[in-house]
């Protein structure tokens, strides 16, 4: 098995936030879209741009 990107592990991790935030919280689909807005927009400008190529 190769070695996964950086921005793979990332995908991962925030998948695995994602899952666990809609299991324990019960986040109704719109509140988790608007938690993971914001999110975003706190992250630093670079990174969010390399994360876009990837979605």
């Amino acid at each position: 098995m190769s070695d996964i990107t950086w921005i793979q592990a990332f995908h991962l991790l925030m998948q695995v936030f994602v899952d666990t935030v809609t299991d324990k919280l019960f986040l109704t689909s719109e509140q988790l879209d608007q938690l993971m807005e914001t999110f975003m927009a706190a992250l630093p400008k670079e990174l969010k741009k390399r994360l876009q190529l990837c979605a």
